[in-house]
């Protein structure tokens, strides 16, 4: 299996994982900051079956596994939180 390390904004980077050689074909995706898992924009592991639909998702934050539910409940306070910040 072949593996591509991209770097993101703010210190965070994504691993992609292929089922073959020639990259064509993702396996999974996985999103971390500082060695942990973590992503704020969507599930920070993602599986792909070969013909490319979705498999399985988990979100996480900081090293942190949360239900989807969990997840967009404290994403969405956040968000608050900011935009009343802003205020």
């Amino acid at each position: 299996m072949k593996m591509k390390r991209i770097e993101l904004e703010n210190g965070c980077y994504k691993k992609i994982y292929y089922h073959d050689v020639e990259k064509t074909k993702i396996e999974s995706e996985v999103y971390y900051i500082n060695r942990k898992l973590h992503r704020l924009d969507g599930p920070a592991r993602i599986w792909y079956y070969r013909s490319g639909e979705i498999r399985g998702e988990h979100y996480w934050i900081n090293g942190k596994s949360y239900s989807k539910e969990e997840y967009n409940k404290k994403i969405n306070i956040n968000r608050n939180l900011k935009l009343l910040n802003k205020k």
